[in-house]
């Protein structure tokens, strides 16, 4: 339900990585993007391209909703879904520099209520094994969508859901047991995951734009709404909510914050020229965990022919023309993102779309 992946973003990364385009790299970038938007009936659609500290594109396309003249621009409010994850990650890696746990460590180590149907994953899963989707219990995410119950209630109903696999055999991806993960790092902060990535991350990047549950649309004039095909016919649709699983998947944000934010990462989370993460947790969010199969992967990898496809703490990692490329993807009804980073170019794109599964995502450049 989560997954999802924008061409644009391939598209722009390889513009930015080709050295025969060093002169102008996005020249008529404004156009392919453009018509895309357009033959793929997309309501709305924003952009940010990075390159070596820079904001070289922003912009935003279409409309927040049809049957409205309500442009979208670069700081209108789109959905991360499975986006947010990386922000998990990012927290859970800075109480762990700060000595509140160890990533290593066994879950129930420090949740002695924590159970699931196999008694062995149970005792042995550990906090990377929840950043990492390797935990093995399958996707469950009919315990939680359209759902208002409780986090607590959501883990119960998973300690019921039969392993298909052992532990650590094979990537599986698991939005319950990733939001565990973000809940586990802040009740060792003292504190609530929302409030916890408000004092880490956003405050001190000055991402001010964005939220980490669902926005009221009636207290944020600049927010999309969520579109998709209804009986033939693009309509806006209900924005669904997934505040009983925010760390895997709640929040939302603008390509303006999105720049910041990989801005950030780009420069090996320093700000003001101090590290924020050690290099430890840096290196450990893109350093592969688990390979990932061709089946559970993207069907980009058809066109981009990686060698390698793998899972890192919340972010999906392949190579594309001997570059390392990570990113990560998010999907919910009417909405989809993607984020992606090349490291050693000191290259980013980040985009936001308002129409569920718009095939724009697997378009080629």
């Amino acid at each position: 339900m989560m997954l999802s992946c924008l061409g644009a973003v391939a598209a722009a990364l390889a513009l930015l990585a080709c050295p025969a385009l060093a002169q102008s790299p996005l020249i008529n970038f404004d156009a392919y993007v453009a018509r895309g938007v357009r033959d793929w009936n997309i309501p709305g659609l924003a952009i940010a391209v990075l390159k070596d500290d820079s904001v070289v594109f922003a912009k935003g396309y279409g409309v927040r909703r049809l049957g409205t003249q309500d442009s979208v621009n670069t700081h209108t409010l789109f959905a991360n879904a499975s986006t947010t994850k990386a922000f998990t990650s990012f927290v859970v890696e800075l109480m762990a520099d700060e000595g509140k746990l160890r990533i290593d460590a066994p879950v129930i180590s420090y949740t002695p209520a924590f159970r699931l149907a196999d008694p062995i994953a149970t005792r042995e899963i550990t906090i990377a094994d929840l950043l990492s989707h390797r935990t093995g219990v399958p996707e469950a995410d009919y315990i939680w969508y359209d759902d208002t119950s409780s986090f607590t209630d959501i883990m119960r109903r998973l300690s019921y859901v039969p392993f298909d696999s052992p532990i650590r055999s094979h990537f599986e991806y698991q939005n319950i047991t990733y939001a565990l993960a973000g809940h586990l790092a802040a009740d060792r902060a003292g504190t609530t995951w929302t409030q916890l990535v408000h004092d880490r991350i956003l405050g001190p990047l000055g991402m001010r734009e964005t939220t980490t549950g669902t926005p009221d649309e009636s207290s944020h004039r600049n927010m999309a709404s969520a579109h998709d095909y209804v009986n033939d016919t693009i309509r806006p649709i209900k924005r669904f909510a997934t505040d009983n699983i925010a760390p895997a998947g709640a929040m939302y944000s603008s390509v303006s914050d999105m720049a910041i934010w990989m801005r950030f990462l780009l420069d090996s989370a320093r700000l003001r020229g101090k590290r924020v993460l050690s290099a430890r947790g840096y290196a450990d969010l893109f350093t592969p965990r688990i390979l990932v199969d061709e089946k559970q992967f993207y069907p980009t990898a058809t066109l981009t022919h990686p060698r390698f496809q793998a899972y890192g703490e919340g972010w999906f990692l392949e190579d594309y023309r001997g570059e390392v490329v990570a990113f990560h993807t998010g999907s919910i009804d009417g909405m989809v993102a993607i984020v992606g980073l090349i490291p050693e170019r000191n290259h980013g794109v980040g985009v936001f779309a308002n129409r569920g599964q718009a095939e724009l995502r697997q378009a080629r450049g």
